[in-house]
């Protein structure tokens, strides 16, 4: 089951935010979760979370696509950007509900870009040949973060970033030593 929750649509910002959570990150015993960060932000954001933890292909796949293209649309509507963000499991989301949407940019932290049972999203954006900018931020050290990394490194308007940390919750590790919103708000 995928849950939304908007919040500072109250805030006069031409960005829109829509932040995917990832799953349970193993070596901190909980999910990386956002919603911290899209309250000091300062910008609108729309929190995503798969609740069911697989990998964002739940039974109410169709209705989210449908809720979060109709919120992205009308936030365009006019000279608004949108911005999509996910970490893990989340920053497959990004990009599987990017490649319908089509956000401006999205900014991904260690993202899972194929994965045992669900389809494999690097074809979708080698296909598409739509102008997203995609930043990729990857561990230093963790091979699994690496090779994701490097399948969407190949596509065009990809920029792989790599941080010295040795954790997949790459996210995490940027949020403790404080430039975790830089990043997400870098060209917002």
């Amino acid at each position: 089951m995928i849950e939304l929750k908007k919040t500072g649509f109250d805030r006069d910002r031409k960005t829109l935010f829509v932040f995917f959570t990832g799953g349970l990150q193993a070596e901190q015993k909980k999910r990386f979760d956002f919603e911290g960060l899209a309250r000091l932000i300062a910008y609108p954001a729309v929190l995503v979370r798969d609740i069911s933890g697989n990998f964002y292909d739940t039974p109410n796949y169709d209705e989210t696509l449908d809720v979060l293209s109709i919120i992205c649309a009308a936030w365009r509507n006019g000279d608004g950007r949108v911005v999509f963000v996910g970490t893990s499991m989340g920053g497959y989301a990004a990009f599987k509900f990017g490649a319908v949407i089509r956000p401006d940019k999205i900014t991904a932290f260690a993202p899972q870009i194929e994965w045992p049972g669900h389809p494999d999203l690097s074809p979708l954006y080698r296909d598409l040949r739509i102008g997203i900018d995609i930043h990729i931020c990857r561990t230093s050290n963790y091979e699994t973060d690496a090779r994701h990394a490097q399948t969407m490194n190949r596509i065009a308007g990809a920029t792989v970033f790599v941080h010295d940390c040795r954790v997949h919750n790459v996210a995490g590790v940027l949020k403790e030593r404080a430039s975790l919103m830089d990043i997400v708000l870098r060209d917002a």
